[in-house]
């Protein structure tokens, strides 16, 4: 009844070449999304938090 989904010993070696690529390509558009929130973070904290501390 339906599709099933293949086990990773069933893909063959272009479609596991494929897929190796797109989650490649995948980690680094995360790992850049999540520079660049952290970098925003930092921004607006700093520019959030007074010039001195008051005394």
């Amino acid at each position: 009844m339906g599709h099933e989904p293949r086990s990773l010993r069933v893909i063959s070696g272009g479609e596991w070449e494929g897929s190796t690529a797109r989650v490649c390509v995948s980690d680094e558009v995360v790992r850049t999304i999540t520079g660049f929130l952290l970098g925003v973070g930092k921004g607006v904290k700093e520019a959030s938090s007074p010039a001195e501390p008051p005394k």
